[in-house]
């Protein structure tokens, strides 16, 4: 992300993309989203997926294997309120909140 490279945000954030050219088409697609990646793209323009044991051990054991300490968010999308109470449910226990932003820190996934 050249814009937060450029202002001195030192900190990696979950999402993002990149261009693969695709062979012989003269095509590109943006490459392989982690399931994290797209369940939180989903969240903001679908509302809440269903909860269950499994989604949250999948992206529980992927914000970990990525080292994943704390978590931010702004409410917004079509579910601002479910998508805190998603979050919620991910981390497990409350967020702080300050500035307008809710905060999970000191995460733990185990």
């Amino acid at each position: 992300m050249t814009w937060q490279a450029s202002a001195g945000i030192r900190f990696r954030m979950v999402g993002g993309y990149f261009l693969v050219p695709q062979a012989g088409t003269g095509t590109v697609t943006d490459g392989r989203a982690s399931e994290t990646a797209t369940v939180l793209g989903d969240l903001y323009s679908q509302g809440v997926p269903p909860l269950t044991p499994a989604l949250r051990g999948r992206l529980r054991h992927e914000l970990a294997s990525w080292h994943v300490t704390s978590v931010l968010a702004v409410p917004a999308g079509v579910d601002p309120a479910g998508s805190l109470a998603f979050l919620t449910w991910l981390v497990g226990h409350p967020p702080v909140y300050a500035g307008g932003v809710y905060a999970w820190y000191r995460v733990t996934w185990h």
